[in-house]
């Protein structure tokens, strides 16, 4: 008899659970993205003095002759100093230890794309002197957050309301907000992570160096009404 008497209340409990679950159920989940130009704001050009090779890292001329048939560093960074480069060298000599005559690597800091044109020009034909972008630096994403926020937020709300009323269905509130990468797939985002700070001369010589375009992608979840 206590049995029967229990079985509404178990009942109402089931019920009551089932509502609940229902309207929390009741969302639509969007991904949406948008892309921002970043403009660059450093570059980092390498000028080896010396057609050496590479080892583990460290460039070593071919033999005690061909070094001493190239250019004196003075002579290089008098060339720099005309155009008001700024450089720095290395290594230094003072503290190099090798079994090897090590080839003298001279990094300059261009502030855009203009001034590495004229830095290629004044040592395109220099013999003995060979060179590669090293690094590029860009702006700040942070500058650009806002917006791209704004533009991600109208996006969805827009896309939302019209999958609404495909079902006959309204949009309530926003419910929750994430990045779109944080539910994705980890070590594909720690490969792009690993990717973008790589040295620039590793993988993109032939890409466009004056801007990159970053993709922001975000989770968007609404109220079903």
């Amino acid at each position: 008899m206590k049995i029967l008497k229990t079985l509404p209340l178990i009942a109402g409990s089931l019920l009551l659970s089932c509502i609940c679950y229902s309207q929390e159920s009741r969302t639509i989940r969007l991904n949406v993205s948008d892309t921002v130009t970043l403009k660059t704001t450093q570059i980092i050009y390498e000028i080896t003095i010396g057609n050496g090779d590479d080892y583990l890292g460290l460039r070593y001329s071919k033999d005690k002759e061909e070094v001493e048939a190239l250019p004196p560093i003075p002579e290089i960074t008098k060339m720099l100093d005309k155009e008001k480069f700024k450089y720095s060298i290395s290594p230094n000599d003072n503290y190099t230890i090798a079994q090897l005559p090590v080839s003298t690597e001279i990094s300059v800091v261009l502030p855009n794309e203009a001034e590495l044109t004229k830095l290629v020009a004044v040592f395109k034909n220099q013999k003995g002197v060979t060179g590669k972008i090293k690094d590029v630096k860009y702006e700040s994403m942070d500058k650009y957050r806002d917006n791209v926020y704004a533009s991600l937020y109208a996006k969805a709300t827009k896309q939302a309301g019209q999958l609404a009323k495909l079902s006959g269905n309204t949009v309530g509130k926003l419910i929750a907000v994430s990045n779109a990468g944080s539910e994705g797939n980890s070590w594909y985002d720690l490969y792009k992570q690993m990717i973008k700070e790589m040295p620039y001369s590793k993988w993109f010589a032939n890409t466009d160096i004056s801007r990159r375009t970053e993709e922001v992608q975000m989770t968007f979840v609404f109220e079903l009404k």
